[in-house]
């Protein structure tokens, strides 16, 4: 005969399952007590009473040894409140026998999922905890874990295990819960009280800061050592939270950095001192740290080394050349195309140097100067003289166009009284 009492002050909903030899091996008895409520569980009137349990079972008539599980409703490992009384009598013997408790079995580990973590600042993991046992069975204790973070400025744990990420940094998200230790004891002494032991399950994180290039950087650098050149070949990242340390790296040779690394960094301009051999053939990467933890993954982006290849053009549109001069002026306008991938070079790049070099130029104008806010280059081309210009006129000039140091055009010139014919010798296309 047992007694189940609940001591607490919450109702309990048990199974009592009566394990003995032969018949079905088991009969399950639900029990609901209410708080301070109790109840006798007489084995000899289960048995006369032969009322089948939820699975059709009966406890035989000629049992004459067994056990009995008290567990919760669920069927899983889970805290239970009840004070139980034995009592064993031997009607065939007239004797009496203490009765013997088993507690547990308890759990080797708390395993929390996942084991380890790196999340960007803002970011967010649902944990999970699981309770392992040595038979190699397993439950999920979520619920009922006990959730904490080492370092909440960092992150942050809900008490159903859902972590926030606050702020770049490390900690520990723990999860801790209390399990019956296995155990047994047969005695005439009571009450006994099961031991509990707690196990502590630990998540090392990793809270990240994140970085990204500036969705107006370039996709490209332009060649060249040219300070003209070089001031449009700004990368920015923006790394969060602010204050933290940039560094700069590239895939390719013959590039340079300034600044490389540092603070301030997040803003740098590159020098490039050797063309691509395919378009997007370069990685850039910028790697962004603060609080000692990097962004994971870095910011990267493919990029071109583009050079300076060849012009399109001129278009020669006529130029006033002033009251009472003769001859004529051209503004002879070219685009400017970058290898490789044949690319022109879009507007906004002004102010790169042009410089030429002519021969056999007497009384000619010829000049281009530096590229326009279209980043184009606009010859001026004629002869303005204050004379009629000869009828046999007849001038031939050989010019060579460059953008910052690579040449890019080289052109005959030829000056008549009626005009100017210009015959392209190359590069092109």
């Amino acid at each position: 005969m047992s007694t189940l009492w609940n001591s607490g002050s919450a109702p309990e909903d048990l199974i009592v399952t009566i394990g003995f030899k032969g018949g079905d091996g088991h009969y399950k008895l639900p029990v609901h007590l209410e708080p301070g409520a109790g109840k006798v569980i007489d084995l000899a009137e289960i048995i006369r009473a032969a009322k089948p349990d939820a699975d059709g079972h009966l406890i035989p008539r000629n049992v004459q040894e067994g056990g009995m599980i008290i567990s919760g409703s669920s069927g899983l490992p889970e805290k239970i409140n009840v004070v139980v009384s034995e009592g064993v009598f031997s009607v065939f013997g007239a004797t009496c026998f203490p009765p013997c408790v088993t507690c547990g079995p308890g759990p080797t580990v708390l395993a929390l999922t996942p084991a380890s973590l790196s999340v960007p600042v803002g970011g967010s993991q649902q944990m999970t905890a699981t309770a392992q046992y040595s038979n190699g069975t397993s439950y999920d204790m979520t619920s009922s874990t006990t959730w904490t973070s080492t370092n909440t400025s960092v992150a942050t744990v809900s008490s159903s295990g859902m972590m926030n990420a606050m702020a770049a940094g490390s900690t520990d998200i723990d999860g801790e819960d209390e399990f019956i230790e296995s155990d047994r004891i047969c005695s005439w002494t009571g009450p006994y009280i099961c031991p509990t032991r707690i196990l502590l399950g630990q998540a090392p994180t990793n809270v990240m800061p994140t970085v990204s290039f500036n969705q107006k950087s370039p996709n490209f650098v332009l060649v060249g050592t040219d300070p003209a050149i070089t001031i449009y070949n700004m990368q920015q990242a923006v790394g969060m939270p602010s204050g933290g340390t940039y560094a700069w790296s590239g895939t390719a040779g013959g590039l340079s950095f300034n600044p490389t690394s540092g603070t301030n960094a997040d803003v740098t301009t590159i020098t490039a001192t050797a063309r691509s051999q395919s378009l997007n053939d370069t990685t850039l990467t910028v790697n962004y740290t603060l609080n000692s933890v990097s962004a994971n993954p870095p910011a990267t982006k493919k990029i071109t080394m583009s050079q300076f290849a060849y012009l399109t053009g001129p278009t020669l549109v006529a130029s006033p050349i002033g009251s009472g001069n003769y001859g004529y002026l051209y503004n002879g306008t070219y685009s400017i195309f970058t290898d490789p991938g044949q690319q022109m070079l879009g507007s906004g790049y002004s102010d790169i140097s042009v410089p030429e070099t002519v021969s056999g130029c007497s009384g000619c104008t010829t000049g281009p100067g530096t590229t326009n806010a279209a980043s184009q280059i606009v010859d001026k081309l004629g002869i303005v003289s204050a004379q009629p210009l000869p009828s046999n006129l007849k001038i031939v000039v050989s010019q060579t166009i460059s953008v910052s140091s690579f040449s890019v055009r080289t052109n005959t010139l030829t000056f008549t009284a009626t005009g100017l014919t210009v015959t392209n010798n190359g590069p092109t296309q």
